[in-house]
């Protein structure tokens, strides 16, 4: 109770957690911890498999209510993620829920190894994500203001390489200060560029 962490994958800190965690020699398992700082609530829940041939098998599934699009958020992204949040100056708040899923596969002899990786295992995140926008603002080139909407993405980061796709629906925005509803686009992150 009172704890304060933060998951290597997605370091963003979590304070005030409290819940339950179990360890049986061969697993560890989450049951709804929660925590966050008001107005943000956060819950978490998992497994991590501990196994002898390998790093460990990791699986997260996390919900937030109310968490601000600042700097902390964005820092706990994939950096490519968070380098293009970033050139969009977004504000607000938003609602989501993230499921990742982070293997571990053994790397064929003679591949080359990425700076920062395993020598013998090649790693695997996988995720999905479903975010609901409140009253957020973005500057795309155009001012985007008052928007309220949804976004859905997929993707992969293995190792260096992160590929993604998603949809976002806005039900409401003004862009330049002109009010539209039901605005909806697709898009794919691939080799470090946004489509």
């Amino acid at each position: 109770k009172g704890v304060l962490a933060t998951y290597r994958e997605i370091p963003y800190p979590v304070p005030n957690l409290k819940g339950e965690m179990e360890y049986d020699g061969k697993q560890i398992r989450v049951h709804n911890l929660s925590g966050g700082e008001a107005p943000e609530s956060l819950w978490i829940d998992g497994t991590v498999d501990l196994l002898e041939d390998r790093p460990p098998h990791i699986t997260m599934s996390l919900r937030g209510s109310e968490v601000p699009l600042d700097a902390k958020l964005i820092d706990a992204l994939p950096k490519e993620l968070g380098e293009v949040l970033t050139s969009v100056t977004p504000t607000g708040c938003v609602d989501f829920t993230l499921k990742c899923d982070r293997a571990y596969k053994e790397r064929p002899a003679g591949a080359p190894t990425p700076p920062d990786a395993l020598p013998l295992w090649a790693s695997e995140l996988h995720y999905s994500a479903n975010v609901k926008f409140m009253d957020c603002s973005f500057d795309v080139g155009l001012d985007v203001a008052d928007a309220f909407g949804s976004m859905v993405i997929q993707g992969n980061v293995r190792e260096k390489e992160h590929d993604s796709l998603g949809n976002t629906t806005f039900s409401k925005m003004k862009i330049e200060g002109k009010r539209f509803s039901d605005v909806s686009t697709q898009f794919m992150f691939k080799d470090h560029w946004l489509n």
